[in-house]
């Protein structure tokens, strides 16, 4: 998760930004490419519908995308991975409704 963020945040500056999202998939080059219809989807998947995505949103957004439960329990290279943590949570609630 570690390395797609900082591959995306060219400038190290902590975060991402429509402009960032673009460039990294080459959408730049379009001439038709919409950057208003990105910043929404950015500010879906940000807390306080932010324009620019942090580390954990990124982490709570794409995590399982980029790198599934699975894996991520034998080796993970970021801090947290918030979406980890609600699926173990609902994991062990249908599995362990009593503790």
């Amino acid at each position: 998760m570690r390395k797609a963020f900082l591959a995306i945040d060219d400038n190290h500056v902590g975060y991402i930004t429509a402009e960032s999202f673009a460039k990294f998939l080459g959408a730049t080059k379009q001439k038709n490419f919409d950057f208003t219809l990105l910043e929404i989807l950015i500010k879906l998947h940000t807390k306080g519908l932010k324009t620019r995505v942090n580390y954990n949103d990124f982490c709570a957004w794409l995590g399982n995308s980029i790198e599934p439960t699975e894996t991520f329990i034998f080796r993970h290279d970021s801090k947290k991975n918030p979406q980890f943590e609600v699926n173990l949570r609902r994991n062990v609630e249908k599995n362990e409704p009593n503790q």
